[in-house]
């Protein structure tokens, strides 16, 4: 699943004009990242390597692979699980 990238157009375009420029700021950076480069969910990015969701939530969280977290929910740039899924190097 990648970032709905729609929805971050929608929310900076809505973003009133008074509204602290930071967030803006920030809204527009994550939406560049998003479009530079595809994000996946946790649990795509476990079925792509052939584990289970658990097994790759713990490597998030121990740093056996790179992954941000959002909210409760990891997201994985699609070319760190194209390179472990090559490598295998994660146990």
């Amino acid at each position: 699943m990648s970032l709905p990238k729609e929805e971050l157009h929608r929310l900076v375009d809505a973003l009133p004009q008074e509204e602290e420029a930071a967030v803006r700021r920030f809204l527009q950076f994550v939406l560049s990242e998003c479009e530079t480069e595809d994000l996946l969910s946790a649990k795509d990015a476990a079925a792509r390597l052939g584990v289970p969701d658990g097994r790759l939530r713990r490597w998030l969280r121990r740093g056996r692979i790179p992954g941000s977290k959002e909210g409760r929910r990891w997201f994985l740039k699609e070319k760190d699980v194209i390179q472990r899924a090559r490598t295998q190097r994660l146990f």
